[in-house]
């Protein structure tokens, strides 16, 4: 519809609210997004609309045990 704005961007990382694997946008088709993922290392794909889909939230890596905190420069 016209006035529609899309929450998420080709590439960007994903999962469903409800859980699951992480999963990449290839492609937006109105207020549908197609999005990607793998499951044994066999790739699927599946569309949804954007009230199924969060963000993923990258966190910063583990490293023996602790998490590092990212140096982001900002006080």
């Amino acid at each position: 519809m016209a006035g529609d704005t899309n929450n998420f961007q080709v590439g960007e990382k994903v999962k469903l609210n409800t859980g699951g694997p992480e999963m990449s946008v290839e492609d937006i088709q109105g207020n549908t997004y197609v999005c990607r993922w793998f499951i044994n290392g066999l790739a699927k794909t599946g569309k949804f609309v954007d009230q199924c889909l969060v963000p993923l939230v990258n966190k910063p890596p583990i490293i023996h045990g602790k998490r590092k905190e990212l140096v982001t420069g900002q006080n």
